[in-house]
């Protein structure tokens, strides 16, 4: 398949399979998950629903499943990110946090740290939805061919002694394992460090209120430009810690409301709200950090992936037209 052509079907297969997911997240699985309350914040710890999040966590897995059959010509990123576009359009469902902080005025430290733990086992929701989709796509490889996603290929060395000795070095790191962990570490350590350097930055902008478009829109396009700027600087292979940004910011959150004590001059629920002035960050629930907050990082490293490609492709197909065009010049 052409790398053009290549581009063009990934984006499609995951443009289709995102609004599907988000239908189906919306529609079905809201119905089967929504709290008797419609208006009342969804949370899973602190209502005592540990039966429904194992629900939970099977559906998103189903859904991760679906996602992943349905983009198995893009790369997996994309099937990450159509998943999570169904968690996304679950969570703006929700009634607002401050319906759970009414319920428990008095003990918002124990609710903040019960939600930090709720944030975690998000992560291992999170982590089993990226298990079956590699797991799938493992399985279906096999089975697809040429239609299955393929890597694009670098291009090659520039024909000059220099070069050609850097591709020497580069083909013989290939050899003998590609990069080395620790560098890949510290790689990874410096997309994380910088993904979240931009996204508090865009979130004290952003985060002006505590409705939820207001949320959407601050979560998921925070960690979108934290993330692509982040893969720009360290072009990092795996999408771990695009999503890992959202989930430790979070978790940070709410781990500072359980060590706060709430007193000013307005209502208690508003004060618990803040963690700064005049940004009501806690005012996003778990499952907004989760559909919202992480899908806008997946989508961040997958747009910055294929606009990283871009280049490269060019230069390829122009390398490989110059190889066809020398024998006839000769």
């Amino acid at each position: 398949m052409k790398p053009r052509v290549r581009h063009w079907v990934e984006k499609l297969q995951v443009r289709l399979a995102a609004v599907a997911a988000a239908v189906v997240g919306w529609c079905a699985i809201w119905q089967l998950m929504a709290p008797a309350d419609k208006q009342a914040a969804w949370v899973f710890l602190p209502v005592g629903g540990y039966a429904r999040l194992a629900v939970f966590a099977g559906l998103v897995a189903a859904l991760a499943a679906g996602c992943a059959l349905a983009t198995l010509s893009g790369r997996a990123e994309g099937a990450l990110l159509a998943t999570l576009t169904g968690v996304a359009a679950m969570s703006v469902r929700s009634g607002p946090m401050r319906t759970l902080l009414w319920q428990w005025e008095g003990r918002l430290g124990e609710l903040f740290a019960m939600l930090a733990v709720e944030m975690l086992a998000l992560v291992g929701v999170l982590v089993a939805a990226v298990v079956v989709v590699h797991l799938l796509r493992m399985l279906a490889r096999p089975l697809c061919g040429d239609w299955f996603w393929a890597e694009p290929s670098a291009p090659a060395p520039e024909a000059d002694p220099t070069a050609r000795r850097r591709g020497a070095v580069a083909d013989d790191r290939s050899a003998r394992g590609s990069t080395p962990l620790a560098r890949r570490l510290l790689w990874a350590g410096g997309f994380l460090a910088m993904e979240l350097a931009v996204a508090m930055i865009l979130l004290v902008l952003t985060f002006r209120s505590q409705e939820t478009g207001q949320i959407a829109f601050a979560l998921a396009g925070s960690f979108f430009g934290a993330a692509f700027v982040a893969h720009l600087a360290f072009p990092v292979r795996s999408s771990i810690p695009a999503w890992l940004g959202p989930v430790l910011l979070g978790t940070v959150v709410y781990l500072l409301g359980a060590m706060s004590s709430f007193t000013g001059p307005g209502p208690v629920w508003h004060e618990a709200m803040m963690v700064a002035a005049k940004v009501p960050l806690r005012a996003a629930l778990p499952v907004h950090w989760l559909g919202l907050g992480c899908g806008g990082a997946v989508a961040g490293f997958w747009a910055s992936c294929r606009f990283r490609e871009t280049p490269e492709e060019a230069k390829s197909a122009k390398q490989r037209q110059q190889r066809k065009a020398a024998p006839s010049r000769a």
